[in-house]
């Protein structure tokens, strides 16, 4: 009976073994489960326990990564690969407590930048960016990005601040435009428009951001401030004539027969220039043809438009409007 029972017990130590080498073996297979897991953190224990002799594995380890990032674009999967391989890296040895500063190639602390940038740590990317600027040639893309960092952490003064250095150090070019347009833009959303003006005014008559600069005033101008007076007003019988020739460019208009409409609005415009009824024919000529799609001659009509009450602050928006139709410019976010 009782070798009958041992027996037994040999056959269920055999099937737990047999278990257990199956399960093994699916986990060993795959390259991934606890095995894998318990090994890794058992290899990165070892690394940072054996801190006299691994730190040369370190730089070795990045110095590959180093060679990767220089060769691929940002926008490849391998240089995304090797970014996020670094910043582990990076991390880990940090985290083991070494005493001795890694020593990183410029690429290397770009990527590392745009790394924490993507994790949230925005002060880790700030000091790298700021360690690179230290080191090595400043280009308006590493300002910007250092700029949108320091927005991101808070610290408006200081990315104001950068922007501002891109102007004065790369005057007349497209990257000093763009840089002074956000700086318009950063006062126009805190709501002081008067400086929001003054900064967009540098740019008008430039090369770069001109017609964009010109838009964000007359935006600014319409929606926030009170329009000039119209300098005229009509007499009864005036606004009689008035209304007759108005209703006859409205019938026109309608029936889309826009330039008999032009006939009557200049009828309009010739005799009372700077009454809210002229200034508003004046207008009206300007978005006609802006309608139409003519936009040179919408140009030409919106700007003799006098900047005279709402109207005038409108034709004033459409015309800047219809300049960066023009030349087919995007608006900034």
């Amino acid at each position: 009976m009782k070798k009958g029972m041992a027996l037994e017990q040999v056959a269920y130590a055999i099937i737990a073994l047999v278990i257990l080498v199956v399960v093994a073996t699916m986990f060993y297979r795959s390259g991934q489960g606890i095995w894998s897991t318990v090994e890794t953190a058992f290899s990165s224990e070892s690394r940072c326990l054996k801190s006299g002799e691994v730190v040369s594995t370190y730089k070795s380890d990045i110095a590959v990564l180093e060679s990767t990032l220089s060769k691929e674009s940002k926008d490849s999967s391998a240089y995304r690969e090797a970014q996020e391989k670094l910043g582990a890296l990076y991390d880990e040895y940090h985290q083991c407590g070494f005493s001795e500063t890694l020593s990183l190639s410029p690429v290397a602390k770009l990527a590392l930048v745009g790394y924490y940038a993507a994790k949230g740590n925005t002060a880790a990317a700030i000091a790298l960016y700021e360690e690179y600027l230290a080191q090595n040639k400043v280009t308006p893309d590493i300002l910007n990005g250092l700029s949108d960092l320091y927005k991101l952490s808070g610290n408006d003064l200081k990315s104001l601040a950068t922007l501002r250095r891109i102007v004065a150090e790369n005057p007349d070019t497209k990257d000093a435009a763009s840089a002074q347009y956000r700086v318009g833009r950063y006062y126009e959303k805190k709501k002081d428009y008067t400086k929001a003006k003054e900064e967009y005014q540098k740019l008008l008559n430039g090369n770069y951001f001109s017609e964009l600069a010109e838009y964000a005033i007359a935006e600014i101008t319409f929606n926030n401030e009170k329009p000039a007076p119209y300098p005229s007003t009509l007499s009864g019988e005036q606004e009689k004539e008035v209304d007759t020739i108005y209703n006859r460019a409205r019938a026109s208009e309608k029936a889309e027969k826009y330039e008999e409409a032009i006939v009557h609005y200049r009828l309009l415009t010739s005799r009372y220039p700077t009454a809210r009824q002229g200034v508003y024919a004046q207008y009206e000529i300007g978005h006609i043809y802006r309608q139409k799609k003519e936009l040179d001659r919408a140009v030409v009509e919106f700007t003799r438009t006098p900047h005279y009450g709402s109207y005038g602050a409108l034709a004033a928006l459409e015309l800047a409007q219809t300049k960066i139709d023009l030349k087919g410019i995007k608006k900034p976010i």
